[in-house]
């Protein structure tokens, strides 16, 4: 017969452990809340925990990407797909005090040229240059 550990411990330590490991509290902290009893579920617990925000914290930084893109794409004219499928990348260039004055989007050499057609600032070398005024515009 199996038991689960989870349910074996009081809701009051997950929900300690939880919104511990939420609020990033060392490992030493996160022990000093739980009896001695608990300590080994209270670590299973936190690395779960610990796994979960991981995940959620690059889903956030994936979704911030994401909606950066979709703004720069329709900033140049073209769709988020179209911005993808040219693989589209944003890239700052440093001036020598160390300062960004120039953002250039950079597409692939290979990417399809009836979406590149519709970009209307393009080079001639598949890219589109910012100043950062536009980019603190559109929030990049």
């Amino acid at each position: 017969m199996s038991i689960n550990i989870l349910e074996e411990i009081p809701d009051s330590i997950i929900d300690q452990a939880v919104r511990l490991a939420l609020e990033e509290y060392d490992q030493k902290t996160r022990y000093m809340i739980f009896g001695s009893e608990y300590k080994g579920e209270a670590q299973a617990i936190s690395d779960l925990v610990d796994k979960y925000i991981d995940n959620w914290k690059n889903e956030a930084i994936d979704r911030q990407e994401q909606k950066s893109q979709k703004c720069l794409a329709e900033h140049l004219g073209i769709t988020y797909d179209e911005y993808i499928e040219a693989e589209g990348i944003l890239e700052e260039e440093p001036s020598s005090e160390g300062f960004t004055h120039v953002y250039r989007v950079r597409f692939a050499e290979d990417a399809p040229r009836e979406i590149l057609d519709k970009i209307p600032s393009l080079g001639a070398d598949n890219t589109v240059e910012l100043n950062p005024s536009e980019v603190e515009e559109l929030n990049l």
